[in-house]
């Protein structure tokens, strides 16, 4: 007999840095290991595409 272990997460690998979420004025960002915004999005607006440089992706 044998326990089965939970499969590990890609993201707790070594190589990988955490993520963390802020929420600063109403917008909810993810980081990974850094301060540089990775994603974002308006509470009040989840639809909308908050980030200028994502919606100027989606026009193209």
């Amino acid at each position: 007999m044998y326990t089965i272990q939970p499969p590990t997460a890609r993201f707790d690998q070594p190589g990988h840095p955490p993520a963390t979420i802020t929420e600063m004025l109403g917008v909810r960002s993810l980081h990974l290991g850094t301060s540089w915004v990775q994603g974002a999005m308006r509470i009040s607006k989840p639809d909308n595409i908050e980030l200028e440089y994502v919606q100027m992706m989606m026009i193209l």
